[in-house]
């Protein structure tokens, strides 16, 4: 599920809080993600995972936009976070910077671990942009691997 298509000013705020350590930004952001999911789907969620970042990114940005926007649909909805049982392994370049579907892909190809056994849970993975969706597949694939049901994924924005 995406909320809004990654054009102006959603691309701008997007921007602004990934890159220009806009942290305020959250909680309205997270606010409009957490509004798109019904209630149904709160109830068929066992748990939220963010898409992991590499531990490099993460040391130089400071935070990771994933997570933090996984932290305040948990606060607004009541779903559970969990933080860690997907990890990415591999410092790879930025998705922004990869040109096709194939590349993307490529990119991303085994990437993640999981940290922790998934059996049986249904999982909601958080993520700010959805460009092809290799980050996402993969970081979906990977739970899969650790035993979970059902992967589903939320993202702010989808380039179309």
């Amino acid at each position: 599920m995406a909320v809004f298509a990654f054009d102006s000013p959603i691309r701008d705020a997007v921007t602004a809080f990934k890159y220009n350590d806009i942290r305020a930004l959250a909680p309205a952001l997270a606010g409009f993600m957490a509004e798109r999911l019904s209630e149904r789907a709160r109830q068929d969620v066992d748990v939220v995972v963010p898409v992991p970042m590499a531990a490099s990114r993460l040391r130089s940005r400071g935070y990771n936009q994933s997570e933090l926007l996984a932290k305040k649909i948990c606060q607004i909805t009541g779903l559970q976070l969990a933080v860690g049982p997907v990890t990415r392994i591999n410092a790879t370049s930025p998705q922004a910077r990869s040109a096709s579907l194939e590349q993307r892909a490529e990119n991303v190809k085994d990437v993640f671990t999981a940290s922790r056994d998934m059996e049986g849970l249904r999982i909601l993975l958080i993520d700010d942009v959805m460009t092809t969706g290799a980050t996402l597949n993969s970081c979906a694939g990977t739970l899969k691997m650790a035993g979970a049901a059902w992967v589903g994924a939320l993202v702010l924005a989808r380039e179309l």
